[in-house]
């Protein structure tokens, strides 16, 4: 006969270690099941600490955030996209709260951050996030060559979603035989379309880069955000949204972009900054009120036709050699010039292009040589700056050197690519004209 009272007894102490058993698993599951991840509608058991506010760098290429009260630490996921199976890298970090991109995180194209509670008295903070395409994920890389002819790399958006609002340019590539610096930047490299604007809004470049070429962000949201009316990317100048009567370039500024300030309506450049170095091809080409006055110390290198059609230009000061010439560079020549011509002492530049017209006919007639002097002084050399426009046109170029080997790299890309026979001559032993 079966004991009614003890089997009873039983069954409440059965039912009493099942709801023990669930209610030690639901706890359980506060601390180790996701719950303070902030995912899937958990409400944690304990106060959520505070969100941590996140601050993107692109210039200084570091993520920061403030710190959180009561914070033990934080936990930092990076990933192509935060979705609910992300496998996220995740690393931890104890009290700091500074991080720099490119050493930690190379290649990632999300970042969050989570402040952790201790589970006694907070719970984790729900993540804060920001996107943020770094390195070479997705960008386009191109075999090309500095302006002095080593071998480097130009860049484009490539496969990076134009919805991406910051991106970072590395210094160097490697395409799986060389590593090397990444100079230039490709026609519309980073454009979107009038249809299809790009949301970036802010880009780091590296110092090695010397060029950008027209309209590369054309239609991107850099244009939202002028600085004095000028657009920048990175430290470049890449556009003008304004037309007020002056440019005044901000301090950090390296270059200006081919055709930046293509037609503007800008009578004078009132500052350059003070680290401008690259002025592009055609920067100002078409501003018919533009004057110019000075060219910075800081230049290396004026593009073809920067100031081509600008007031400077229909106006220019041609000193008795016929070159046009401001401060310490030559930009270009302007009526007959004699046969044999003298680049000044204290010339340290030619822009690219800025003999295109010298010794043309009638000054020179077919089957005469020109003859162009070069001063020691001269340190820098714009590309193709001997390419005549008539073809039939030689020149014999005197350099202050005895030998072709003394000849710098920055004053042979004056005549690489010259389609012309070209003789370099040691200028110490210069011949009669014949």
């Amino acid at each position: 006969m079966i004991n009614k009272t003890k089997h009873k007894g039983l069954l409440i102490l059965a039912l009493f270690f099942t709801v023990f058993l669930l209610t030690a698993t639901l706890l359980g599951c506060s601390s180790s099941c996701g719950g303070d991840d902030g995912e899937n509608g958990y409400t944690p058991t304990h106060p959520r600490l505070e969100t941590p506010t996140l601050s993107l760098d692109i210039k200084e290429d570091t993520l920061s955030w403030n710190g959180v009260n009561s914070a033990v630490g934080y936990r930092l996921e990076f990933g192509d996209a935060f979705y609910e199976e992300l496998e996220a890298n995740i690393l931890y970090v104890n009290m700091g709260n500074l991080l720099t991109m490119r050493d930690i995180v190379h290649g990632f194209h999300a970042i969050r951050v989570i402040a952790l509670g201790d589970n006694v008295s907070f719970s984790d903070s729900l993540p804060a996030s920001v996107d943020y395409m770094v390195a070479t994920q997705g960008l386009e890389f191109t075999p090309s060559v500095t302006r002095d002819g080593v071998a480097s790399f130009s860049v484009s958006r490539g496969e990076v979603s134009p919805t991406y609002t910051n991106i970072y340019v590395p210094h160097y590539y490697n395409d799986g035989q060389n590593t090397r610096p990444i100079t230039s930047i490709t026609m519309y490299g980073f454009a979107g379309t009038a249809d299809a604007p790009s949301a970036l809004e802010e880009i780091f470049l590296p110092d090695s880069i010397e060029h950008i070429a027209h309209r590369a962000f054309l239609y991107t949201a850099l244009w939202d955000n002028p600085v004095g009316g000028i657009v920048y990317a990175g430290n470049w100048a890449v556009g003008t949204s304004d037309n007020s009567n002056v440019i005044e370039l901000r301090n950090n500024t390296v270059g200006i972009a081919d055709q930046a300030f293509m037609g503007a309506n800008h009578s004078a450049i009132s500052s350059w900054g003070d680290s401008i170095r690259y002025i592009g091809a055609q920067a100002f080409i078409g501003a018919n009120t533009l004057m110019l006055n000075t060219i910075p110390s800081t230049v290396i290198h004026i593009g073809n036709q920067a100031f081509f059609n600008t007031h400077f230009w229909l106006h220019p000061p041609v000193d008795a050699s016929g070159f046009i010439r401001v401060g310490n560079w030559i930009l270009g020549t302007r009526g007959n010039m004699p046969q044999r011509a003298y680049v000044p002492l204290g010339v340290v530049g030619i822009a690219s292009g800025a003999f295109h017209d010298a010794f043309s006919t009638p000054s020179l007639p077919v089957g005469q040589r020109g003859q162009m002097v070069i001063s020691d002084t001269v340190l820098y050399f714009g590309h193709r700056a001997f390419n005549p426009y008539d073809a039939h046109i030689l020149i014999d170029i005197f350099v202050p050197f005895a030998t072709a080997q003394e000849i710098p790299a920055t004053w042979q890309r004056g005549w690489n690519t010259y389609r012309n026979v070209v003789s370099l001559v040691n200028g110490n032993a210069l011949s009669p004209i014949l």
